[in-house]
């Protein structure tokens, strides 16, 4: 009889559930963040029980509720065919205009679809930790498009730098431009050749960008457009502690989500943004945050990445 683990604050939860008391265990009050941010590696790492090797990742369903639909879509549309929609991009809504854009393109092959996003930093709010807090940005994700291949075909690499052109075209004052895969070489080439700043951010070869995004949704740090497809991803992300990763599971996709964690990734990551906003360093050593991009400039950024 498996259940998945949940947190239960008053005895009236437990018993309203009906829980067998064998299997409710007392976590310290220093170690309850740990938990609700991931409760299926608090409980191997922290309280030594064994948990199943690939489990939901984001099971935090009213977090998603509450950051989704926050903010209005900079493309025209959520989704379009490749070769067969057409998408364009409007800088009507854009808030806080002189701060600087981040966007990530994951890459479609033959029969995936490609997913883009990008966001910037809206402030810092602090966070109540164990022991002390953090100061940790709040990132909104303000276009969000995904972009499915025709049946028969890829998508052009091209059109996907396009749409980058496009926002910058809108109005949008896009700084760094990441991508991954042995494709995005000759792509951050030609971006880089723009004056963009460029990078490579991976999500198959570590948690952390997916990481850093669940810890902004249980913090109420991220805000998004409404994206449906997005959504459906969100809730089909799995973890396999055994890999270190986060997949999608056989029937889905995680596209669009790879290309938001690689948005929050970096926007987590650059210490001029907090230096932007007056936050001291020191105040965000636990966060995960200015350990992989070093350096202020644009030149730093891309010759010492660490993507």
């Amino acid at each position: 009889n498996e259940h998945y683990p949940a947190i239960l604050m008053s005895e009236k939860e437990v018993d309203a559930l009906k829980v067998d008391p064998s299997l409710i265990i007392e976590v310290p009050i220093e170690h309850l963040n740990s938990f609700r941010s991931d409760i299926l590696g608090s409980l191997r790492d922290l309280a030594g029980k064994a948990t199943l090797a690939v489990a939901p990742f984001l099971t935090d369903l009213e977090s998603i509720r509450n950051s989704i639909g926050r903010v209005k879509n900079a493309f025209s549309r959520d989704h379009v065919n490749y070769g067969i929609d057409t998408v364009t991009a409007s800088s009507v809504e854009m808030q806080l205009p002189d701060e600087p854009r981040a966007c990530h393109i994951d890459i479609g092959l033959t029969q995936d679809r490609a997913g883009i996003a990008c966001g910037y930093v809206s402030g810092f709010k602090r966070v109540e930790r164990s022991g002390g807090y953090e100061m940790l940005p709040v990132i909104v994700i303000e276009a969000l498009l995904a972009v499915t291949p025709p049946k028969k075909g890829q998508i052009e690499i091209s059109y996907l730098r396009g749409l980058i052109y496009m926002l910058e075209e809108a109005g949008y004052p896009v700084r760094w431009v990441t991508m991954d895969t042995f494709q995005s070489v000759d792509s951050l080439q030609i971006f880089k050749q723009h004056g963009y700043s460029v990078g490579r951010v991976s999500t198959d070869r570590t948690m952390i960008p997916y990481m850093q995004t669940k810890q902004a949704l249980s913090d109420g740090r991220i805000l998004l457009p409404k994206h449906d497809i997005l959504s459906t991803e969100w809730k089909s992300l799995e973890v396999d502690y055994q890999k270190g990763r986060v997949d999608h599971t056989a029937h889905s996709t995680k596209d669009v989500s790879d290309a938001v964690a690689s948005v929050v990734h970096v926007l987590s990551s650059i210490r001029e943004i907090a230096n932007r906003w007056g936050v001291e360093p020191s105040l965000l050593e636990n966060s995960g945050g200015f350990k992989l991009a070093q350096g202020d400039s644009k030149d730093e950024y891309i010759n010492k990445r660490t993507f």
